[in-house]
């Protein structure tokens, strides 16, 4: 029997990843080296780890095969699921390497953090808008809004050079 939309893990466990993410994000542009940061975004990462797990387990009978089949009626690409599977070890890579080595982390070419969380943002967004619910798309928009706000005011600014006055003649 399926489980009711309120009580479905799958669902649920997707939405805590998603949430996870976004805070973690939040915290990565507000205080990029505390030691809350680090561990928050392995957090979520974990919570990510446990959503794969649910999903496998109730969703898809542990069958790889099943979650391909999966992917390709919900969003065409069956193919879909090793972008997911990508997404998961990225993640993971970013946060192991935030926890094991924030400084080297910090001075990364900054190319690398905007791919990175580039690539994050945007598999996140596509998987709200293919398997969300009209709620979870929502909360997703408001978690995007929020976040580039942020991103907005937390970018550095650079002074402007000064105008040149024109020349008289």
């Amino acid at each position: 029997m399926p489980w009711p939309l309120q009580l479905d893990p799958v669902r649920a466990s997707a939405l805590a990843a998603s949430v996870g993410w976004a805070a973690g994000s939040a915290a990565l542009m507000l205080a990029p080296r505390s030691l809350g940061t680090r561990v928050g975004w392995l957090a979520g990462w974990l919570v990510l780890c446990g959503h794969v797990l649910i999903a496998f387990s109730v969703a898809h009978g542990w069958s790889h095969a099943a979650a391909f089949d999966h992917a390709e009626r919900m969003a065409g690409v069956g193919a879909g699921v090793y972008v997911n599977e990508v997404f998961l070890v990225v993640w993971g890579l970013d946060a192991a390497w935030l926890l094991v080595a924030p400084t080297r982390y910090a001075v990364r070419p900054r190319w690398v953090g905007r791919a990175v969380h580039g690539f994050l943002a945007f598999i996140l967004a596509n998987a709200t808008v293919v398997y969300g619910t009209p709620a979870a798309k929502l909360v997703g928009a408001m978690m995007f809004a929020g976040l580039t706000a942020l991103a907005w005011g937390t970018r550095p600014r650079l002074p402007r050079p000064p105008c040149p006055l024109p020349a008289k003649r």
